[in-house]
């Protein structure tokens, strides 16, 4: 789910920023947590979050700037994808969970390494704050910086999906 540019059908042809469900390539898990750690021991671990949520709110700027400055150059021009990628040095592990397996004295999950797999690239999708409008759930792109290149050459927009949220005119 992400934020992009559309070409209105009317007499004006300017373009909206709309947020909205698309079908993008390559596929990658999603994940709805994300923990990042700076230790090999991983006693600092910290929820990602913060971070992303500052990027989803640098993406939206950067929307709302694009859109004011866009030249319309084709007529009807293609719908622009708009997407917050976070690049990171750091290895990006999957870890399925039970709910129960949660300690609840102490919030704690201790993953089994069996469930660990490796991947290169993530999709964390969740429902950041922004300054806008609530327009659900929204993606950041988690991408290992070794493999940025061909996760960029793969990249393609497929199509718009219909949502559960519908896509959303900003304003």
């Amino acid at each position: 789910r992400c934020l992009y540019l559309t070409q209105i059908k009317d007499s004006t042809k300017r373009m909206e920023l709309c947020c909205g469900d698309w079908l993008l390539m390559p596929k990658s898990a999603e994940s709805k947590f994300c923990v990042v750690s700076t230790s090999n021991s991983g006693k600092d671990q910290r929820l990602l979050e913060r971070d992303a949520q500052l990027l989803v709110r640098g993406t939206d700027a950067y929307a709302r700037h694009y859109k004011k400055s866009f030249n319309i150059e084709h007529d009807p021009e293609t719908d622009r994808p708009i997407l917050p990628v976070l690049v990171t040095n750091a290895e990006i592990f999957l870890g399925g969970y039970n709910p129960s397996e949660v300690s609840l004295d102490s919030g704690q999950l201790t993953p089994n390494e069996a469930a660990l797999s490796h991947v290169e690239h993530v999709r964390f999708r969740k429902a950041f704050s922004t300054s806008e409008k609530d327009i659900g759930d929204r993606t950041v792109f988690i991408v290992r910086a070794s493999k940025l290149g061909e996760w960029l050459a793969k990249l393609d927009f497929v199509e718009t999906l219909p949502s559960r949220e519908g896509r959303v005119f900003i304003h």
